[in-house]
């Protein structure tokens, strides 16, 4: 079963993979529509594939904009902040994803 999670008013999580099937790796569905706040990850590595829309990525002052198909990697303790635009995102969490593991200003 698929999980909805909604995160902040910009925000919808979908889990397809989490920490409970399988150690190594977590896939979710995100969509966002709106500003996303700033945060880093500890100690997994992200990977966003852009599937819809346009996704502005502040990693660390230096800004990406994304559009379908495009994808970017955010390593472990890098402080980044996301703003969407009608964006459908696949991330991949490696190792899975664990809220504990996540730092938000």
């Amino acid at each position: 079963m698929i999980d909805k999670i909604t995160i902040d008013d910009a925000t919808n999580l979908y889990n397809y993979f989490t920490i409970d099937d399988i150690v190594g790796a977590s896939m979710v569905l995100l969509t966002i529509n709106g500003e996303h706040g700033s945060y880093k990850n500890r100690k997994s590595t992200k990977i966003y594939y852009i599937t819809e829309g346009r996704l502005i990525i502040n990693i660390e002052g230096f800004q990406n904009i994304l559009y379908a198909k495009d994808s970017i990697l955010v390593e472990p303790n890098i402080w980044y902040s996301m703003v969407g635009e009608n964006c459908t995102t696949v991330v991949i969490t490696i190792p899975a994803f664990r809220a504990e593991d996540e730092e938000h200003k």
